[in-house]
Formats: C-alpha cells, sequence, structure tokens
C-alpha cells in the first residue's frame, strides 16, 4: 500500500513540477529529476528502517491475537516486503520522469517484471521458497525492473547538471508534496467511514460493497486512468506555459473520449447487474443472498460511473493547474458527505446506504472539480459540447431503443444477452456515425494516442 501510494503521489507531485521547472530551464528540469531521485531514496531508507525498527507494533496493530509461529512468519515476510520500499520509491519518480517526457513503452514493460517474476518463482521454485515464493518473486520483478528502467534512463542520469543550485521558485516544494500526500490519506478513510455503520447494517454488506466497488472501477482504472496518465504531462506543460486554448481543447477532448467509451459500459451494466457480477465472481463461494447485495449495490455504484470517470481525468487536471489545495479541500467535502449520507439513511436503507453515499460522493466530486476547472482555465468550445450531448443522445436512443426490445425478445440465455447487447452496441456506434463525431474516427483509426497528447 505505501508503495502504491507513492507511486500516485510521485506522478501527482512530480509531472507538474517537472514542468514548471522545463518551461524555465530544460537543464534545471534533469538536475531536478536527480535530485528528486536522491530524496526519494533517502526517504524510502528512513521509511523501511522505522517500519523494520517497529515492525512487531505495526503487525500486532494489523493482525491482533495469533500465534507466535504464525507471527514470526508474518514478521519475515514483512521485511521482505518491506526491502523493495527504497526501490520501488525510486522506480515511482523514474516513471514520473519518463512520463513527462512522453515516454511510455518502457515504463508500461518494466511493469511485468514484478508478475513475471512471481509467476516464475512458483512455478520453479516454489518447493525451495515454500510460504517466501511469491515475496521473493516479488523482490526479484521489483529488482529488474529498476535494472530495466535504469539501463533505460541511463543518458538522462550521466549528463552533466547541477544538482544543489536550482530556482525552486516556481516549485512550491514542501507544502504542495504534503497536499498531495493528504490528498492520498483522504482517499483512504472512505472504507474507514463505512466500517464506522459495521454494527447497523446487514452482515456481509462490508464485502458486497467492496466488491461491487472494484467491479465499478474496472472500467475507470483501464480507460479512464490510462487516458489520464498519458494525458497528465501534457496539461502540466500547457499550464507551465500559460497556454489556455491548448488546456481548454484537451479538456473537451478528454470529456468527449470518456463519456464516448464509458456510457456504453454505464448501459451494459445497468442492463445486467446481476448476471455480470455473477459471470465475474462466479467462482467465488457467494450465497444468492450475497449475490443479490452484491448486485444491487453495483447498480447503485454504476449511476455515477461516468461521473466518477470524467472526475478521473478532472483531477490529473487539477494536480497539472496547480490545484492540490483545491482538489484536497474537495474530497475532504466527498468524505464528509459520505459520511452524513450514511448517518442519515443507514437504518432506512440499510447496505445499500453505503452504496448510495459512494456513487453521491462521487458525482459531487465530479461536480465540484468541474466547476473548479471552469474558474481557473474557462469552458470547453461549442463544438465539443455539442459533441458531447450528441454521445449522451446516441446512448438514449440506443438505450431507450434497447428497452422496447427487451421485453418482446426472449432473453433467456446467457448467449441471447450477448447478442443483444452486441446489438446494443452496434445501434450506439451507428448513431455515433450518423452524428458525425470526431471522436468515432479517433477510435476506429487508433488515434488515441494522439487525443491525449
Amino acid at each position: 500500500m505505501i508503495s502504491t501510494s507513492f507511486y500516485y503521489i510521485a506522478q501527482n507531485y512530480y509531472i507538474p513540477s517537472f514542468s514548471r521547472v522545463n518551461a524555465g530551464n530544460p537543464a534545471e528540469a534533469k538536475s531536478y529529476y536527480k535530485t528528486a531521485l536522491i530524496k526519494s531514496g533517502l526517504l524510502s531508507i528512513i521509511t523501511a528502517a522505522i517500519l523494520i525498527l517497529f515492525s512487531e507494533l505495526v503487525l500486532d496493530a494489523f493482525l491482533g491475537e495469533i500465534s507466535t509461529k504464525k507471527f514470526d512468519l508474518a514478521e519475515k515476510l514483512f521485511l521482505i516486503y518491506t526491502l523493495t520500499l527504497p526501490l520501488s520509491f525510486v522506480l515511482s519518480i523514474i516513471i514520473s520522469w519518463e512520463y513527462f517526457n512522453n515516454r511510455y513503452l518502457h515504463s508500461l514493460i518494466s511493469q511485468i517484471w514484478p508478475n513475471l517474476l512471481i509467476i516464475l518463482f512458483v512455478l520453479f521454485a516454489s518447493g525451495s521458497f515454500g510460504v517466501y515464493t511469491i515475496a521473493y518473486g516479488y523482490l526479484s520483478g521489483i529488482v529488474l525492473q529498476f535494472l530495466h528502467l535504469i539501463f533505460i534512463t541511463r543518458k538522462d542520469l550521466r549528463e552533466k547538471s547541477i544538482i544543489a543550485k536550482m530556482s525552486f521558485a516556481r516549485v512550491r516544494l514542501i507544502p504542495a508534496f504534503i497536499v498531495v500526500v493528504l490528498i492520498e490519506i483522504v482517499g483512504q478513510f472512505n472504507p474507514l467511514v463505512d466500517r464506522a455503520f459495521f454494527t447497523q447494517i446487514k452482515e456481509g454488506s462490508i464485502s458486497a460493497l467492496n466488491y461491487a466497488n472494484n467491479l465499478m472501477l474496472l472500467p475507470v482504472s483501464m480507460i479512464a486512468m490510462a487516458f489520464s496518465t498519458a494525458l497528465f504531462p501534457r496539461v502540466a506543460d500547457y499550464f507551465a506555459k500559460q497556454d489556455f486554448d491548448a488546456l481548454r481543447n484537451k479538456l473537451g477532448q478528454s470529456i468527449e473520449l470518456i463519456t464516448f467509451l464509458i456510457l456504453p459500459l454505464v448501459l451494459l451494466f445497468l442492463i445486467f447487474p446481476y448476471e455480470i457480477v455473477n459471470t465475474v465472481y462466479i467462482n467465488s463461494s457467494f450465497s444468492t443472498d450475497d449475490l443479490e447485495m452484491v448486485s444491487s449495490s453495483f447498480f447503485i455504484l454504476i449511476l455515477s460511473l461516468i461521473f466518477y470517470s470524467v472526475y478521473a481525468v478532472f483531477s490529473k487536471f487539477l494536480y497539472g493547474i496547480n490545484g492540490a489545495f483545491a482538489l484536497l479541500l474537495i474530497n475532504i467535502s466527498a468524505l464528509l458527505i459520505k459520511l452524513a449520507v450514511n448517518y442519515f439513511f443507514i437504518h432506512e436503507y440499510n447496505y445499500l446506504t453505503l452504496a448510495i453515499s459512494t456513487s453521491v460522493s462521487y458525482v459531487f466530486l465530479f461536480g465540484a472539480s468541474l466547476i473548479l476547472i471552469y474558474k481557473r482555465i474557462g469552458g470547453i468550445s461549442n463544438f465539443q459540447l455539442v459533441n458531447i450531448i450528441k454521445i449522451v443522445a446516441s446512448l438514449s436512443i440506443t438505450g431507450g431503443l434497447g428497452m422496447l426490445l427487451a421485453q418482446w425478445l426472449p432473453l433467456s440465455s446467457l448467449y441471447l444477452k450477448l447478442g443483444f447487447l452486441i446489438l446494443l452496441l452496434l445501434v450506439y456506434f451507428l448513431f455515433a456515425r450518423l452524428f458525425k463525431l470526431r471522436i468515432v474516427k479517433l477510435v476506429f483509426n487508433k488515434d488515441l494516442v494522439n487525443a491525449a497528447n
């Protein structure tokens, strides 16, 4: 969790910082990069040392009362994973630097190493390492990932540059970093807000919400987060150059693309929530009641999918245009709204309240960030707004036809339902083509990289 959190902190803090420094002097950006590597390395060593020093207290807090044998096993595993922190922290900076320079290939390829080594260790070394096999595989994978990226970025590291003397006036070092860290911390409190009402809801509700939320966030991570990661360096660069026309254009393109790709999934999930949950978690030991809880929670969360997907892009915009503090306030407000909805409606809607509060907080994040971005850089063009309306109209017509057909067609088997969904997607794309949407050409011509860059 620490490595993952720092990975996002590094991107959200350092990519805009690289852009601001680079706008003044590209040579200083490389110096700043090297300084960031040194600082992240020192921070990770200190963090790892503290965790190792207080490992017993940390494990006691998370594991509670367990046997001495199990505790010793957990302590050894904890030590192995802690040893990956220094490399993981430095890797986060290197990947952020590569993204800043629009070099994505090797960063993405390098992330295969940990998973690949885990598989190889499980297949060929499980007899030697036993329960430590996955841990040693992960450690080996992180080492290979580190060596891979160090080799690829060796030219940037070899170039002579002064590390100490740099004009960091454009980079608010300590305050900005703390704000980004606080945003990540606030995000970790969302599950705790739900767990606070554990005794007042149906048994298994927390798990049901987690399963539903993970399924709902799958398209967000695959589409919205992937696109926003590619978009982020350009946003930071345009803001550093004060090119607000380019920023507004990218904002409009982003909303068009995310809306076009996510809305069909919203329609699919709303029509067949139970079937999708049952298919994805078919190997899980779910009872009929469990499936009902996950499906109903999933249905409610899907209502906010498009809003949260666009917010994933908006959040990168806010980081890029120096709006991290405002983003922190928005996230704190969303957390308080979630808490209030849970508190006032938990007795009326029971476990569904958790999904409702999550959806409401997602919609709030979208609305608040949209208002803030419009105040900072202005609105999108009328042409882009019309395109977004056309996308929504295409889906609305498709959804209306789908509901009418569903009443006449016997959709009793999984294959018939799958064929029905394919038919709806074809109708959706047909209307999109009839409306002459520019985003259709980008998707079908595989020109999404240009949309981001």
